[in-house]
């Protein structure tokens, strides 16, 4: 291993521009993203009519965006670390909004699937380099703050995606869903003028051949992850992409064990609360994202609630995250992320077994009620979660670090999503719940929340005896070894 680097300035650049700024600019591109993602949602039965395909079909529309979108974070992260912030962050922009105009003018169902895809690729830059220039630009003592107000725009944009979507839908069409993010090129010239270079930190050179192998596994990982639920755990097309993720990921330890420039740097994985934030990262959003998608499905199958009215029982918990996402990044600066970390996963382990034991058979209302828990737990901990990797890591791996964390976060969601789903269809006609405290309809449903409370009480148990994140202000050095050297040094100032 090479020698340990200098500790390196908060900020960048002489001529950084003023903190709200960059939080406004980084917000507004997060903001797009998410809205398009979210209100996306609730015009694909009209995209299978129009291009007559068969909801596996279309789902594919999901597949496919999802595991581009997950390789290509990591991608553009490291590319940031080598090469520059900004220059990625414009050039994933312009290919998102280009996508996005090639979605909206598809004239059958595989030049859509092919835009989503190209949509994708470009993406995947704006919650990795987004952040990633967040923890450049921002002061550390502040940066939690800042994260707290994105994390609240991505609550607002995800609360507002399904109302705006529907509406659009109405009166327009399902393509005009696709112009709103196409309109996001117009951010390209203003963020590279208001914006510094950032040049790249880290050195080395892109490990391409790293870099695919990442991306294969990942693939095989999110391909049987997606077929379990219609497919079955004994298909060929669940334990094949499983098969092909454990060998590729063999011959990828094997690389990043013996080369240094490998595309996941040996040396970020020597930090071991990186490691163990990633895995609470998983158990965040298994119980988070994966409500997100339980949750409507409960309201329609169960209590019978129209397609229309199923975003307003869901807006609490989206205006939940909205509100405490800047309360969660205040908590973070003044008393360091690990509060607010456990007090967010506290409320996804409460929300998740009350939802267990009586929402699942409750009313619409008080669905609405328990799903705060889901939105709180969001917005306490997101902000925290993606703060505490630029005090974990130095800025010449924060880009990678991001672009993995983010990755862990969707294959978390992934996760939570398929696991659920599998329970509630083989449990469909379920008459008495695992859970004992359970009674009425909904017993697969009441099983499916059970089951994922198993990993957000995995990641609370880290945060409380495990996990620690030094404060705001404390040195960020390189690590040399297996083991963080900062375990000690800095465990007086911990919570």
């Amino acid at each position: 291993m090479s020698a340990p680097a200098p500790v390196e300035p908060t900020r960048s650049d002489q001529s950084d521009p003023p903190v709200k700024l960059v939080v406004a600019l980084v917000s507004a591109c997060t903001f797009v993203s998410v809205l398009s993602t979210t209100m996306f949602n609730v015009v694909l039965p009209e995209i299978g009519r129009d291009f007559n395909v068969t909801p596996a079909t279309l789902g594919w529309l999901f597949t496919a965006y999802s595991l581009v979108f997950a390789v290509a974070t990591t991608f553009y992260g490291r590319l940031g670390d080598l090469y520059g912030i900004r220059r990625f962050l414009t050039v994933g922009i312009g290919i998102f909004s280009l996508g996005s105009a090639l979605a909206a003018l598809a004239l059958n169902f595989e030049l859509l699937l092919a835009a989503r895809i190209f949509q994708a690729t470009g993406a995947a830059a704006i919650p990795a380099l987004g952040t990633a220039t967040m923890f450049r630009l921002v002061p550390a003592h502040t940066r939690g703050t800042a994260m707290g107000y994105m994390s609240a725009v991505i609550g607002t944009g995800a609360g507002l995606g399904p109302v705006i979507g529907g509406l659009l839908a109405e009166f327009l069409s399902w393509r005009a869903l696709f112009l709103v993010p196409a309109t996001l090129f117009l951010m390209i010239p203003v963020l590279l003028r208001l914006l510094p270079p950032m040049e790249g930190k880290a050195t080395g050179k892109l490990d391409v051949y790293g870099g695919f192998l990442v991306a294969l596994s990942l693939g095989g990982l999110l391909m049987s992850v997606t077929n379990l639920e219609r497919a079955g755990p004994g298909s060929p097309i669940v334990f094949g992409p499983f098969l092909v993720f454990v060998g590729v990921m063999l011959v990828l330890i094997q690389r990043i064990r013996t080369r240094e420039d490998s595309f996941i740097p040996r040396s970020l994985l020597a930090y071991r609360n990186f490691l163990l934030l990633g895995v609470t990262a998983v158990g965040m959003t298994s119980a988070a994202m994966g409500s997100m998608v339980t949750l409507p499905l409960l309201l329609d199958d169960v209590q019978g609630v129209p397609v229309g009215q199923i975003g307003l029982v869901m807006l609490p918990s989206a205006l939940a995250s909205a509100v405490l996402g800047p309360v969660g990044g205040r908590l973070a600066d003044r008393y360091g992320s690990v509060i607010p970390l456990r007090l967010g996963l506290g409320s996804l382990v409460f929300g998740t077994f009350i939802m267990s034991s009586f929402g699942t058979s409750g009313s619409p209302t008080t669905v609405a009620i328990l799903s705060i828990c889901f939105g709180a737990g969001m917005g306490l901990a997101g902000a925290p979660l993606l703060n505490s990797v630029s005090l974990i890591l130095p800025q010449s791996q924060g880009g990678m670090g991001i672009g993995l964390i983010h990755m862990v976060f969707l294959m978390g969601g992934s996760f939570g999503v398929a696991v659920k789903t599998a329970i509630i269809d083989a449990r469909i006609d379920a008459t008495d719940a695992f859970n004992p405290l359970h009674s009425g309809a909904g017993a697969g449903f009441s099983d499916a929340f059970l089951v994922v409370l198993i990993t957000s009480g995995i990641a609370f148990f880290i945060t409380v005896r495990v996990l620690k994140v030094p404060r705001p202000g404390e040195p960020v050095a390189e690590s040399t070894s297996s083991t963080d050297p900062r375990q000690d040094a800095v465990s007086p100032t911990r919570t």
